[in-house]
Order: C-alpha cells, then structure tokens, then sequence
C-alpha cells in the first residue's frame, strides 16, 4: 500500500468511532462504510469498553484491516451486516444467499418490487 491512511477523529470520540480511511485498497474492496472508510468494527460486537479509544489497539485493527484485505478476506467468516454498507429505506429488504454470493466483489443495485405478501 502506498502512503499512510488517514485518521478523523468525530467530534463524539471517543463514544463515537474514528474513521479510518485507506489510501489505496490493497485487495477487494469489502468491509468498507458507505464513506469509504474501513467497517474495523461488526455491527453487535462487543464495544463497551470503547477499544478505539486506545491508539495501539486502532492501529492493530487498522493493520489488520489491510492484511486481511490485501488477502482478498481468505478465511473471514460471511458478515450480512447489509445494514451497514446499504442505504436505508423504509420496507422489508428479501435476498437469497445464492444471489448475494454472485455479487461478492461486483456492484450491487436495489430495486423496489412489490411481491404480494404480507
């Protein structure tokens, strides 16, 4: 990877996460927040103890970040935390996982359909 990431600090820090953002994707573009900056934390994963707020612990799992990334994600469990990387809308998002396994690494476009179901 060429050149450093770049670090925001939120206003809300440190109950707010800080942003970090890559300057160059060094494998497949996962795992990155609509504001492309890195997703380094799970939506439900334990966070009480604020583990940003330690500099050490954000850089690990920056760098982490960027290995793992720089390995296409080998080994990393399947994250649906769509809520995250889509935009929100009102309604019921269906997909079939056989769908969204074909669109791994290629965009993605939502379309409202109206399927006749309560």
């Amino acid at each position: 990877m060429r050149g450093d990431p770049s670090l925001t600090i939120p206003d809300s820090f440190p109950f707010g996460i800080p942003k970090v953002f890559p300057v160059s994707i060094p494998g497949p573009g996962w795992h990155l927040d609509p504001d492309g900056a890195m997703c380094l934390w799970r939506t439900g994963e334990e966070t009480a103890d604020l583990p940003w707020a330690n500099p050490s612990t954000l850089v690990m799992r920056a760098s982490a970040w960027l290995s793992a990334c720089a390995q296409s994600w080998e080994g990393e469990p399947v994250d649906l935390d769509l809520e995250r990387y889509l935009p929100s809308t009102p309604g019921l998002l269906l997909y079939e996982e056989e769908v969204l396994e074909t669109a791994v690494g290629s965009g993605v476009r939502l379309r409202r359909v109206k399927i006749g179901a309560l």
